[in-house]
């Protein structure tokens, strides 16, 4: 005689199987937390995988301070590896986010905090120069109005 499951105990087996596979992969939150022990470890292999998977290719963090942080660790985990581009990337990332965000020395290497300082003040003159330009072309458009509105008299 074969042994045969009811079809509602199947179910709840199932259930209960996905419920502790659920469980035993870390909220994103940990997963922030866990790549934090690692950088302050100084172990970046370790904890760049965990940052990637958390930001890309959307980011699984649900407070805006989480994320500016996982970027700028991202970001210095990059640097370290010698992928200025893409430190680069992470840390206006994080400046998108807040304008006002700075590192610490304390956490952070002294060449990581002189680079994203670096990054700020450029992205702070890129910006300047954009909104200039912006205003230079409309200042254009206006004048280009203006000259079709005139009307000549002879």
């Amino acid at each position: 005689m074969a042994f045969r499951l009811h079809p509602w105990v199947a179910t709840i087996v199932c259930a209960l199987v996905g419920l502790a596979t659920a469980a035993a992969d870390p909220t994103p939150p940990e997963q922030l937390a866990e790549a934090r022990a690692a950088f302050r470890r100084a172990a970046c292999a370790e904890a760049a995988p965990r940052l990637s998977d958390i930001l890309y290719p959307t980011p699984r963090l649900a407070r805006t301070n989480d994320l500016i942080e996982a970027h700028l660790l991202l970001g210095a985990c990059r640097l370290q590896a010698g992928d200025v581009a893409a430190a680069r990337r992470e840390f206006e990332e994080a400046l998108f986010l807040d304008r006002g965000t700075d590192i610490d020395a304390l956490v952070y290497a002294a060449e990581t905090v002189a680079f994203f300082r670096e990054t700020k003040r450029a992205l702070v003159e890129r910006e300047q120069r954009e909104g200039e330009k912006r205003e230079l072309a409309a200042e254009k458009e206006r004048l280009r109005k203006f000259r079709e509105s005139l009307v000549f008299v002879e």
